[in-house]
This record gives C-alpha cells, sequence and structure tokens, in this order.
C-alpha cells in the first residue's frame, strides 16, 4: 500500500519535472535561433497544451498519493 503512494507521488514529480523542463526549453535566449518546439503556432499549441496537461495530470498524482 504504501508502495503504491510513494510511486503515484515519485509519477507526479517526473510529470512536474517534464513541464518545467519543457517550459525551460521553450524559453527564447539571446544569441540563439528560436526553439523547434515553438517555431510555427501549431508546434507552440501543442507545447501549451502539453504542458497544461503534464502539469495538472502530475499535481492530481501526487495529491493523491499525498491525500490517500
Amino acid at each position: 500500500m504504501i508502495l503504491t503512494h510513494v510511486s503515484l507521488v515519485f509519477s507526479g514529480i517526473a510529470c512536474l519535472s517534464l513541464a518545467s523542463f519543457m517550459i525551460y526549453a521553450a524559453m527564447p535566449r539571446e544569441g540563439k535561433p528560436a526553439s523547434l518546439w515553438t517555431a510555427t503556432e501549431s508546434r507552440s499549441t501543442l507545447l501549451a497544451l502539453s504542458i497544461v496537461t503534464l502539469f495538472v495530470f502530475g499535481l492530481g498524482l501526487v495529491l493523491k498519493g499525498i491525500l490517500t
């Protein structure tokens, strides 16, 4: 039972970390070309939806692991 809670929390942390990395990788930087993830409008939309989905899913997993 404890292993289930721990795996839920670690999975949630992994989702939150991936969402944070995606935000970090998509930020524009001086002297570097634009990210391939934001080169077109459709890619930018897909990136934004993926970040929101991963964040909500990760937050839900962490809360479920802690509160149950």
